[in-house]
């Protein structure tokens, strides 16, 4: 019986590690949408465990560029460009994970230092609830380092209305 009773716990350990090292972890991807817009947009998510906030962001992505701007989507990592005089708004898009703010959101906005006023759109993804009011979160990081809020959207996974997010993005490029 402590055999078992071992086993299982052994098992739900590295469960816990490999989601844990899944949700965290800085991965690399950057992709230009739109290179002749005329204007220019940072769009910075964090991929999740299933494909859902990637493509919230991408949704996001397509309502700025049908509107004629130019966007560089990438993943939450070092390589990200920290100075960002070459854009005129900074979308960061994530999901939430233990009820906070994505660690590598944060991080990067930490590496960034003063966003000198960016106007800023922060997208949050989650499961139906937030109830440590991890979007409230990030808005505050963003103003603390100088970044101007012009939209705060959430998106839940059990309404999967990309639509809406396409339109909201639409909406601000006006």
């Amino acid at each position: 019986m402590l055999t078992t009773i071992l086993i299982v716990l052994a098992a739900l350990v590295a469960i816990g590690a490999f989601l844990e090292y899944s949700v965290y972890r800085e991965v690399n991807s950057t992709e230009t949408l739109n290179v002749s817009g005329a204007k220019s947009a940072l769009l910075i998510y964090h991929p999740g465990l299933t494909s859902f906030t990637k493509d919230v962001a991408y949704a996001y992505a397509d309502g700025l560029t049908s509107s004629g701007w130019r966007v560089q989507a990438t993943t939450a990592s070092q390589q990200v460009p920290s100075d960002l005089s070459e854009y005129e708004l900074l979308v960061l898009c994530w999901p939430i994970y233990d009820l906070h703010p994505a660690p590598t959101i944060t991080n990067y906005l930490h590496r960034a230092g003063n966003l000198q006023g960016i106007n800023t759109t922060v997208i949050t993804v989650g499961g139906g609830i937030d109830p440590l009011k991890a979007q409230e979160a990030m808005n505050n990081t963003v103003c603390n380092a100088n970044g101007n809020i012009v939209q705060s959207l959430t998106m839940f996974r059990s309404q999967r209305n990309l639509a809406a997010v396409t339109a909201e993005a639409a909406k601000l490029a006006q």
